[in-house]
């Protein structure tokens, strides 16, 4: 799924309920922000593919320019799997990797695209065992993006697991610190992607099938509101307990916050009883008023709400005020602008 990479890549995240594009000059260390592009879709289009025509006017009239485009498999469409294998050539380990995935999945390995991350190694009596988590993504779905961003028309070079470019950002803008768990909690609209870091390292993926969109619904339901106007009183009052949308928000909260608990209980069960350091929040959601405070009671270290664009500089005349409601949405499609092909 990563293709090697080189300068000048267009990162495309296109996400439920909206698009983000962001392109990048300079490198690693010193990038500047050439565009940062939010669109948002209808509440009602969930489940609908994304017209390409709106993202190929979203890239034309904001001047958007890159020899290429990368963009990314969300969690919710990835398999994901940590395996053990010995130590041996990248050829041989790659087919290893696509052979180990087919034990867990009915899909036969032809059908999906594969790619993993080496997280570890370990030596015992001159014999190497790697330790790997892996990611696969049906075919047909990765297909279908390359389909709808043909439209641009640019062509797509990359095409990335949603994880590793929360990976890429999260080094773009950190200076991480040996031996420390870094939570990245990408709260989206119809998914929370949780991803834990070592020592520069993807060590854990968990996809959780709980979002924004869950919040706004059950708030909308509990208070015979339209979808829009759920939206608008959740972003309005966000976490506060002394609201009339405090009930069915927190409900999914909590049961947000009850699922990444066990995430990092596993976690831990396998990695030695490895505690989290931080959690860096990402995504639409993680706007939400008290947002940190809750998760750091709930998950019983500090949260905050990442700014994936505060490890880039931004050019004068830049309208950052245009998209500085949306700067949480932006770590994937930083993650993908940081990519070479």
């Amino acid at each position: 799924m990563i293709v090697p990479f080189d300068r000048g890549l267009i990162g495309i995240d296109m996400g439920s309920y909206s698009i983000k594009i962001v392109k990048l000059r300079g490198r690693s260390g010193n990038y500047i922000l050439e565009a940062a592009v939010h669109v948002r879709l209808g509440m009602d289009c969930e489940g609908e593919e994304v017209p390409g025509g709106i993202i190929r006017e979203a890239v034309r009239s904001n001047g958007v320019r890159g020899r290429g485009i990368a963009t990314a498999v969300g969690a919710s469409h990835l398999t994901t799997k940590q395996m053990s294998l010995p130590a041996m050539p990248k050829r041989d380990l790659k087919e290893a990797v696509r052979w180990e995935m087919k034990r867990d999945s009915n899909a036969d390995p032809k059908d999906m695209v594969i790619d993993y991350s080496i997280t570890g190694e370990t030596s015992q009596e001159g014999a190497k065992t790697l330790s790997i988590l892996a990611f696969g993504a049906q075919k047909g779905y990765v297909e279908e993006l390359i389909k709808i961003l043909s439209a641009v028309p640019i062509d797509v070079m990359v095409v990335d697991a949603a994880p590793m470019s929360l990976l890429a950002a999260f080094c773009i803008n950190n200076k991480v610190e040996n031996g420390v768990n870094y939570a990245l909690i990408d709260v989206g609209a119809s998914n929370t992607t949780l991803v834990i870091v070592k020592d520069g390292v993807l060590r854990f993926v968990r996809n959780i099938p709980l979002g924004g969109m869950d919040m706004t619904d059950a708030i909308a339901e509990r208070k015979s509101l339209s979808r829009t106007e759920a939206e608008e009183e959740k972003m309005r009052h966000g976490l506060s307990r002394d609201t009339n949308i405090s009930g069915p928000l927190l409900e999914i909260m909590d049961r947000l916050s009850t699922e990444i608990s066990r995430s990092f209980d596993y976690y831990q069960a396998q990695f030695k009883k490895e505690s989290i350091g931080k959690g860096f929040l990402s995504g639409g959601s993680s706007k939400l008023k008290g947002v940190e405070d809750y998760l750091s009671n709930a998950l019983n270290f500090p949260c905050f709400v990442d700014d994936p664009l505060r490890g880039v500089k931004i050019p004068m005349g830049f309208d950052i005020d245009s998209i500085r409601a949306y700067l949480p949405t932006f770590s994937v499609a930083l993650g993908l602008a940081s990519r070479r092909a």
